[in-house]
């Protein structure tokens, strides 16, 4: 297995991932503290020797892979088959953060269930698709239910583009912006 990092975890700041992501401190700290929340990564705090100095505290990140996935794909799957469910579950309990649909070598599903998104306590949502996805009637619904839900949605919806044109279209800015929006709304 090759070695990814100088030691044996990722090694960052919450000040590095502040500026990475242009959140604050305090947002990126609390994102962190989330994603251990959820068991995808693990925070470990070290004492470190560098270039003759002693620093305390120094986080590193440890990536729990399987929980991973298990958030980005939680559907059951049968018998390891590759039928997806006729719904996506979300549970009251885990929902914070679980995408409403997934795809990648399965059909997607998005759920449009309006009571299990109020009862999930969801954090806003943000869509990004292109009218030629494939999956623009299933974004639309979910979305829709988002909003029934009370759960704040918003989206970008560039005309023509295909399902993963990814960030060729310049929609992190506005993404930003919205997201932006949402922290001083709340």
């Amino acid at each position: 297995m090759k070695k990814k990092f100088r030691d044996d975890y990722l090694q960052r700041s919450y000040d590095q991932m502040a500026e990475t992501f242009g959140l604050s401190k305090k947002q990126a700290t609390e994102a962190v503290k989330a994603l251990e929340n959820m068991g995808i990564i693990k925070r470990i705090f070290k004492t470190i020797q560098v270039r003759g100095q002693i620093l305390n505290n120094v986080l590193f990140i440890k990536w729990v892979p399987k929980r991973l996935y298990e958030v980005t794909f939680p559907e059951e799957i049968e018998e390891n088959t590759l039928s997806p469910p006729k719904e996506i579950p979300l549970s009251a309990e885990g929902g914070r953060g679980i995408p409403e649909y997934s795809f990648y070598g399965r059909l997607s599903v998005a759920s449009k269930d309006v009571q299990k998104f109020a009862e999930s306590d969801l954090p806003p949502t943000y869509f990004c698709y292109g009218t030629r996805d494939p999956f623009v009637s299933e974004f639309e619904e979910c979305m829709a239910a988002l909003k029934k839900a009370g759960v704040l949605a918003g989206s970008d919806v560039p005309e023509g583009r295909p399902h993963g044109y990814g960030y060729t279209e310049d929609w992190i800015p506005g993404y930003a912006e919205w997201l932006k929006s949402v922290f001083e709304k709340n």
